[in-house]
């Protein structure tokens, strides 16, 4: 696996510690769940796609989204033309092609954009990004930063499961508390590390 993805399930053995008994597909379901959870309310992660070479004639774009991850929001959309030297200097795309960006990404599931700027020759695109469904790997940075607030979170909704050998109320209203401030915690950095340069534009 490269340096820069880890496997979400290396923190199995840390949930099965409280909670004897537990089968590792539950665990596994557990921290899926509070891993998408966590990452969808606090928007912490959020990437620059890579750059899309804009073609004279061609109306299709693929966007490569890392991680088998889900474009969630667009944070920013910018272009670069051809009398730009640099990112700094992509202007941004109006309101109109936000929504229109939208809406084939997010409205019909499509993975192409269309972008219909005059002497456009690339597009930045900066997403807000979820796990899918089934992920089992997420960026190192995110693993090492909110790991035990997974462990935490996976702990929680499993101990309020009825009628389980590791079933305790308390002990999840415990581990409840220690997943919230973690959430706290990513909404904070989210804000810190990319609220000034980037613009949001609603879900």
């Amino acid at each position: 696996m490269p340096e820069n993805i880890s496997n979400l399930f290396d923190l199995e053995d840390d949930v099965l510690f409280d909670l004897p008994g537990c089968l590792s597909s539950t665990i596994q379901r557990a921290l899926t769940r509070i891993c998408r959870e966590l990452i969808e309310k606090s928007k912490v992660w959020k990437e620059k796609l890579p750059l899309l070479d804009v073609v004279a004639q061609q109306t299709d774009y693929a966007i490569n989204v890392p991680y088998n991850a889900v474009i969630k929001n667009l944070e920013d959309v910018r272009v670069i033309q051809a009398s730009t030297q640099n990112f700094n200097d992509m202007l941004p795309l109006s309101q109109l092609y936000y929504d229109y960006i939208l809406e084939n990404i997010l409205r019909f599931k499509s993975t192409s954009v269309a972008p219909r700027v005059a002497m456009v020759d690339g597009m930045q695109i900066t997403a807000l990004l979820v796990p899918s469904f089934n992920c089992t790997s997420i960026p190192t940075w995110i693993f090492e930063r909110y790991a035990e607030g997974f462990i935490a979170g996976a702990k929680a909704r499993l101990m309020l499961s009825p009628n389980k050998p590791y079933t305790n109320l308390e002990l999840a209203q415990v581990n409840e508390v220690k997943y919230n401030e973690y959430l706290t915690n990513a909404a904070n950095d989210a804000e810190r590390r990319f609220m000034p340069q980037t613009k949001s534009i609603g879900a």
